[in-house]
């Protein structure tokens, strides 16, 4: 049940290691952050855990390929229940509209 108890963002590649955040957000379905990396994270609100790649540990977020953001450091977020945006230390910005909503 939703608050019936705390659940800490964890890092799965270190144990007892907790992630930074620089910006917090969250959309209908998913709480978004940026780490202190400049790195795109998500955690759904239906899944246990935060999203990690099995293929690589450096992808935090499943949009973080079709965005083009492996090579990005993020430096803001901005979000609302349907929509979040991020802009990118190359002055880049990407958007996208919550997964409840389709498939963009």
């Amino acid at each position: 049940v939703f608050g019936d108890q705390l659940q800490f963002w964890t890092d799965p590649n270190c144990e007892n290691s907790y992630p930074r955040f620089t910006h917090i957000a969250c959309l209908y379905s998913e709480l978004i952050a940026i780490n202190i990396n400049g790195q795109l994270c998500q955690w759904n609100w239906q899944d246990e855990y935060p999203y990690q790649d099995s293929d690589s540990p450096h992808i935090k977020h499943p949009k973080t390929l079709l965005l083009q953001l492996m090579n990005e450091k993020i430096i803001n977020l901005s979000a609302n229940i349907i929509r979040a945006s991020i802009l990118t230390e190359t002055n880049r910005i990407a958007t996208w509209i919550d997964e409840s909503l389709g498939s963009q």
